[in-house]
């Protein structure tokens, strides 16, 4: 079933899209793998839906796969990625999300801040 949702990513509108990652999101660990491939989505919704559902789940396995999304183009994709790096507190993310806080906008500036704090508390 994953695997259905996640072909439909690739030849959708950009509503749908977001639809079907919202249910790859839900479906939690059975859909893992395709979330991850999901990251580097063409489309920035994808990749923040994809960010957070994975942020929610909390294994720390998939920090090396978001870890990259914080040079995102997007600032949305950014700000989700570093939120979603606090809400697994992951301490491998620690040095990358230092570097957040000194070079990208106010906004994804405070969600770095913010999940620092919850992973150094």
């Amino acid at each position: 079933m994953p695997e259905t949702h996640y072909m439909k990513l690739l030849s959708s509108t950009n509503e749908e899209r977001c639809t079907i990652a919202l249910k790859l999101a839900s479906m939690g660990k059975p859909a893992y793998q395709y979330m991850i491939q999901s990251l580097v989505h063409d489309n920035e919704w994808v990749r923040m839906f994809m960010a957070e559902a994975l942020g929610t789940i909390g294994d720390e396995n998939v920090v090396p796969h978001l870890l990259p999304l914080l040079k995102d183009e997007d600032q949305m994709v950014r700000f989700i990625v570093a939120e979603a790096l606090g809400n697994i507190r992951a301490k491998e993310a620690v040095r990358h999300l230092e570097q957040v806080c000194q070079y990208d906008n106010c906004f994804v500036r405070i969600a770095a801040e913010e999940a620092l704090e919850k992973i150094r508390s």
